[in-house]
């Protein structure tokens, strides 16, 4: 079983050197088949990995990303903004119908914590989105995010070597 990697530095590095195995190895799940057995195997190894993970020691994602925000999602952050509104507003661009932050890390991180955590976008509430239905279709985005966050470094790396011994069987 490949070792768990939790270092930012060397999981960076590492993205950079594994950017055309991770695109293997989407090849490999495409050709792999039976979706619904994937995401059983995928979805196992990723619940492992987050479940020896504490995102609030790392919190890169919020250092780095730019989560897409509802209109009906600004509203609720702005429930437990303590700012002014106007000034909120002037952080978001507009994207589309959506929003994101004009910059990084995350306004809402203080100490390594979100300060609207329980207001928080879906699409950090999901993030990673590893246990999102149809693994495959999300690989584009995981080999992204690969080099961001320890969970999905962790859970590709286990995944290959998954594969890898589903092959030789």
């Amino acid at each position: 079983m490949t070792e768990m990697v939790l270092d930012l530095v060397e999981i960076k590095k590492k993205a950079q050197i594994d950017w055309n195995s991770n695109w293997k190895l989407k090849e490999a799940l495409i050709s792999y088949g039976d979706g619904k057995h994937l995401d059983k195997i995928a979805h196992k190894i990723a619940k492992e990995v987050a479940d020896k993970i504490d995102c609030t020691k790392c919190a890169n994602c919020c250092r780095v990303m730019s989560p897409q925000i509802t209109s009906t999602e600004v509203e609720t952050i702005l429930e437990v903004y303590e700012g002014d509104e106007n000034t909120f507003f002037k952080t978001l661009k507009p994207m589309g119908d959506d929003f994101e932050f004009r910059s990084r890390p995350c306004q809402f991180l203080k100490d390594g914590l979100c300060s609207v955590y329980s207001h928080r976008p879906y699409d950090c509430q999901s993030y990673p989105h590893l246990h999102q239905p149809n693994f495959i279709e999300g690989m584009d985005g995981f080999i992204e995010n690969y080099g961001v966050c320890p969970i999905v470094f962790n859970t590709l790396n286990r995944l290959r070597d998954e594969i890898k011994s589903i092959s030789r069987k």
